[in-house]
Parts: C-alpha cells; structure tokens; sequence
C-alpha cells in the first residue's frame, strides 16, 4: 500500500485537530487502512 500523505504531515494535521475530531479521524483511518487490506486479502 502506498500513500501520499508522509508521517510528518499526518502528525503536523493531528495536532491541528481538536481532540474529538482527532479521535474520530483515527478511527476513520483505522478503518479505511484495515477494509484495504482486507480488501487486498479478498482480491
């Protein structure tokens, strides 16, 4: 899996974000990061 974003984007963004909404967001990524694998395991 590839991805365009770099880590010290991704902490730089978070830091941005409201505690709430961060948490939101980390399971968001969670999600869409664990439905591609299963994704790729599935294919």
């Amino acid at each position: 899996m590839q991805t365009n974003v770099s880590l010290s984007q991704l902490i730089a963004y978070d830091s941005l974000i409201p505690l709430r909404n961060r948490i939101k967001m980390r399971v968001a990524v969670a999600f869409i990061l664990h439905s591609e694998e299963f994704y790729t395991i599935s294919k």
